[in-house]
């Protein structure tokens, strides 16, 4: 059994006060992480909602769809302190098809990835292909990329990134916009 790490760091650069970092290092599919789920709470307490930061048509549906994701979803969600509609990235990919749209995006959480291959592979010189990723319900997928984007300055360090790709039902009234 794994016991939890207490440490303490001086953030004050950031936070204005003394931040106690207690890490939890779970297995999730292939990927060993360690994880503060209450400083991640706390963090996203703070952000601003999807639609706060984006308001169209596809942000609005995903923020509206996320109260509906299966439990599997909100309990992996839950586990790990983040609030699925406060993702840092969340995009359409265009594909949408028996009234469902396929979305992409990301979650940060304080904490690190400690094993496993990264869910983004390189692919040639200047891309990336995303790599198996972990199904939690029929059409909701995870992994965890070592890398990270858009990560909020206020946000608690270090930080892994969560992606996701999602199909999710059309639940707003407005009709998605055929290409």
């Amino acid at each position: 059994m794994v016991k939890p790490i207490n440490i303490r760091y001086n953030y004050s650069h950031i936070e204005k006060r003394m931040v106690v970092i207690n890490m939890k290092r779970v297995r999730i599919g292939h990927w060993e992480i360690e994880h503060d789920k209450i400083a991640t709470q706390n963090a996203y307490a703070l952000l601003p909602t999807i639609v706060q930061n984006c308001n169209c048509i596809s942000c609005r549906n995903y923020y509206n769809a996320c109260l509906q994701f299966p439990n599997e979803v909100l309990d992996f969600f839950s586990s790990l302190g983040t609030d699925p509609a406060k993702a840092a990235e969340i995009y359409d990919c265009g594909v949408f098809e028996n009234g469902k749209l396929l979305y992409g995006g990301f979650y940060h959480i304080m904490g690190n990835v400690l094993s496993g291959e990264d869910v983004w592979q390189p692919v040639g010189t200047n891309h990336n292909v995303q790599a198996e990723m972990l199904r939690l319900a029929d059409d909701y997928e995870i992994g965890f990329s070592y890398a990270t984007d858009l990560v909020d300055e206020n946000f608690p360090r270090p930080v892994c990134q969560i992606e996701i790709a999602f199909r999710v039902p059309w639940v707003i009234a407005e009709p998605y916009p055929q290409q």
